[in-house]
C-alpha cells in the first residue's frame, strides 16, 4: 500500500483512495478517533512518506499518539521503533498524566516509554541509533509544552541537529488574536524556528479547529548566527502579537459601535416609487 504519491522531496501529496482505505480498515478500527481525522490522516501520510526506522515523540500523556503511530506502522507493515517521553513522576505540571501515563499504548510491541526531558532524550537516542546504523531514518512528533519559548527550544534543537529533518508538531491551529491557550504561540513558533535554524524548509498545516497539526520538513543545520536571527525574529513575533491584538480589539469595538447605533439606513430613497 502506497498512500504517499511519488514526488520530489518538497512535494507532500497523498493518494486519497489509498489513504482513506488505510484509515477505515487499518487504523480507526484499532484506535478510534483518538485525534481528529485530519490529524490522523496527516500522521499516516507522513509515516508512509518518510518510512522512519524510529519515531521519537514527547508529550506521551495517556498514549494517544503512540497508539496511533503503532497502528499506522502495523498497517503499513513497518517494524518501526516508537520511543515516547514524558515528564518524570515527581515533576509538577498542569498536564502531567500521573497514573494514566501511556495507558492507551501500554503493552504494545515496539513502543518504549521514557521519563525525562523529551528533546534531550530524543537527541541522545538519535545519536546512539545512528552510531549503530547511519542509515536510520527518524520522524519526530512534538507535543510538549506549547509556550513560545518551549516551541522554539524544541523545534530549534531538532532542526539544528540534523541535515534532513521531519517533524510533526501538535497544537498548531491558528486562533484569533484574542484566543486563549498556547496554540497561537505554537503557530508563531513553528515558522520562527524554521527561519532561524533551517537552510530550506516546507510546512503543511491541517486542522479545522484546535488542536491542529503541522508537518515540518527540510534541510537543517543552517550556517551563521542562529542566536542573532532568533533574537530578531522573536522581537518581530512579539510585535506581531501586540499589533494583531490591538487591531483586533479596535475592529471589534467599531463593529459593536455600528451594531448598537440607532442610525438606520432607509432601503428606499425618497424619490423611488414602490410598484
Amino acid at each position: 500500500m502506497n498512500i504517499a504519491q511519488p514526488s520530489d522531496f518538497w512535494c507532500c501529496e497523498a493518494n486519497p483512495a489509498e489513504l482513506d482505505r488505510l484509515l477505515l480498515e487499518g487504523i480507526l478500527p484499532k484506535t478510534g478517533l483518538l485525534y481528529p481525522l485530519a490529524e490522523i490522516s496527516l500522521m499516516a501520510l507522513v509515516v508512509d512518506r518518510v518510512k522512519p526506522t524510529h519515531i521519537l515523540e514527547w508529550g506521551t500523556s495517556i498514549g494517544r499518539s503512540a497508539a496511533i503511530f503503532h497502528a499506522i506502522t502495523s498497517a503499513l507493515n513497518m517494524n518501526t521503533e516508537i520511543h515516547t517521553w514524558d515528564l518524570p513522576e515527581g515533576v509538577s505540571h498542569g498536564q502531567h498524566p500521573g497514573g494514566d501515563h501511556g495507558k492507551l499504548a501500554r503493552g504494545l510491541p515496539r513502543v518504549h516509554f521514557h521519563r525525562q526531558d523529551g528533546l534531550q532524550g530524543a537527541l541522545v537516542k538519535m545519536s546512539a541509533e545512528r552510531k549503530k546504523n547511519p542509515d536510520c531514518r527518524f520522524l519526530f512528533f512534538v507535543d510538549g509544552d506549547h509556550a513560545y519559548p518551549s516551541v522554539i527550544r524544541e523545534l530549534g534543537g531538532l532542526i539544528s541537529a540534523q541535515d534532513e529533518f521531519h517533524v510533526l508538531a501538535h497544537d498548531t491551529f491558528v486562533q484569533k488574536p484574542d484566543g486563549k491557550g498556547k496554540s497561537r504561540e505554537s503557530w508563531l513558533g513553528c515558522p520562527t524556528s524554521l527561519e532561524a535554524f533551517a537552510k530550506d524548509y516546507r510546512w503543511l498545516n491541517v486542522g479545522f479547529g484546535s488542536p491542529g497539526m503541522a508537518y515540518l520538513w527540510g534541510w537543517g543545520k543552517r550556517p551563521g548566527n542562529a542566536r542573532l536571527r532568533l533574537r530578531c525574529l522573536g522581537i518581530l513575533d512579539r510585535l506581531e502579537i501586540r499589533l494583531e491584538k490591538l487591531v483586533y480589539k479596535n475592529i471589534r469595538f467599531l463593529k459593536r459601535l455600528c451594531l448598537s447605533s440607532d442610525t438606520r439606513i432607509d432601503p428606499k430613497p425618497n424619490n423611488q416609487k414602490v410598484l
